[in-house]
């Protein structure tokens, strides 16, 4: 409840007295503060290690703050070292790893980016810009924290409609009152993951969670099911206002959820034969 609110974000209120947030760099808007899910993910870390017997945290400090932030607490610049020159920077400190080493896990000091150890060079690119990471195939391991996962394959079989009701009820969607909403329900099932996350499953458990192989940030719910949320809450309240809402997924709503537009497929142009060179030219 202390916590400031990311860079952008504001809190706004329509003339219904409902609250929301909003972002004014992205346009995105939700209904929840937007590091909830972050402090549900830090509940559920601490609360594992203590039912586990390990040592957790009892108190927020630098760990926790940059778990939450995703970046270390700026420290008060007043008190300064003397280093020779007056304010001449501190050298910059590589963590242990040099630029070859970088492609394997981007450097991020001691955050838990650095502290995923990947059993396997396979690299996966196959949902989206990785930037250079090397990213384990499905079926792969890595330990971090001490505990072994496994890469999960996405699901692609066909979607059965008590996934997509059940899905809709964890969304805020009702089935039987919603039912012109149910296809965020089944659009939220198909999207695919953002770029540099992976469904991994801890060994020798059922317990499923999502990593993030650049930033390490680990969370136990889809990474865009806020997003579908307020997608719902957006469309279900042009819905309730008598206004006109979407009846189905369009470019609109995969930008509004992936923050960008879908990327279109070019069509090449019939030039004689499908797929055929032009003939050489030859002189007379």
């Amino acid at each position: 409840l202390k916590t400031p609110l990311p860079e952008n974000w504001r809190p706004c209120k329509v003339d219904s007295d409902d609250i929301y947030y909003f972002n004014f760099q992205t346009g995105e808007s939700i209904w929840d503060h937007p590091l909830d899910e972050k402090f549900k993910a830090l509940y559920r870390r601490e609360n594992k290690k203590r039912l586990d017997g390990r040592p957790f945290k009892k108190a927020p400090d630098d760990e926790t703050y940059e778990f939450i932030h995703g970046h270390p607490p700026k420290k008060d610049e007043q008190k300064k070292e003397d280093k020779g020159e007056k304010g001449s920077p501190p050298e910059q400190e590589t963590a242990g790893y040099s630029d070859s080493e970088n492609t394997d896990i981007q450097n991020k000091g001691e955050s838990e980016a650095s502290a995923a150890k990947l059993d396997s060079k396979d690299t996966d690119t196959t949902l989206g810009d990785t930037k250079g990471l090397h990213i384990p195939k499905a079926g792969a391991t890595f330990t971090r924290d001490g505990y072994t996962s496994v890469i999960m394959e996405k699901y692609t079989g066909i979607i059965e409609d008590t996934e997509i009701i059940d899905h809709a009820r964890w969304l805020g969607i009702d089935p039987d009152t919603d039912k012109q909403l149910m296809w965020i329900a089944e659009a939220c099932l198909e999207a695919p993951l953002p770029p540099c996350w992976r469904p991994c499953k801890v060994v020798d458990s059922d317990e499923v969670y999502y990593f993030n192989f650049q930033t390490g940030e680990s969370i136990w719910d889809h990474p865009l099911d806020e997003k579908f949320k307020a997608l719902f809450h957006r469309e279900n309240k042009k819905r309730l206002d008598g206004r006109p809402f979407k009846k189905a997924p369009d470019d609109e709503t995969y930008e509004f959820i992936h923050g960008h537009p879908p990327k279109k497929e070019k069509k090449k142009k019939d030039k004689g034969e499908k797929g055929s060179l032009p003939e050489p030219l030859t002189k007379a």
